[in-house]
């Protein structure tokens, strides 16, 4: 996971419903290309993190501030 200074701070954790997994959401680092497009890599996502494997991978990308995560009563879904 690429975490770099600068830009938006705010970080939100939200775990899956039987806690195996936590989705962690991530701002972008400064407004579009703001400081070229690679500061951009690993930013403005919602990563997703497997407790028992330890991998990660991005769930979601292209939020800008993906802030207040939560689970969608009826269906489940983030």
């Amino acid at each position: 996971m690429i975490m770099k200074l600068g830009g938006h701070w705010t970080r939100n954790i939200i775990a899956s419903a039987d806690g195996s997994r936590l989705y962690m959401a991530v701002d972008s680092e400064s407004n579009i290309a703001e400081n070229g497009l690679e500061s951009k890599k690993g930013r403005a996502c919602i990563y997703k993190l497997d407790l028992v494997t330890e991998k990660h991978r991005e769930f979601a990308d292209g939020l800008r501030n993906p802030v207040g995560m939560a689970w969608e009563p009826p269906n489940g879904s983030l």
